[in-house]
């Protein structure tokens, strides 16, 4: 197993993710997302945040990672919505 990843974070990140925690209309995979970054930043260990969140060790860790990365702009993004979808092409008019 790696070493898992220190969180640190300003109070600002703090604030906007606990933002993101508190938002009703937020979706459940960002505040998922927001709840990881928050715990780990806490010292809570990557198994108790899975088992919290119902997630596996793994995506605490690449969570944990695309925060490091992206800050909490990471947390925010859905890297699943348009990623192997096409753009819609524009109708040819029958004219």
């Amino acid at each position: 197993m790696g070493q898992a990843l220190e969180i640190a974070l300003s109070p600002k990140q703090r604030r906007e993710l606990q933002s993101l925690v508190a938002r009703a209309s937020e979706s459940a995979g960002v505040v998922r997302r927001a709840h990881v970054v928050l715990w780990s930043a806490d010292g809570v260990s990557g198994q108790e945040i899975a088992q919290r969140l119902s997630l596996t060790v793994e995506a605490v860790s690449r969570i944990r990672g695309q925060f490091v990365e992206s800050g909490v702009a990471g947390c925010r993004r859905d890297r699943r919505r348009g990623e192997g979808i096409m753009p819609c092409l524009p109708r040819r008019s029958s004219a």
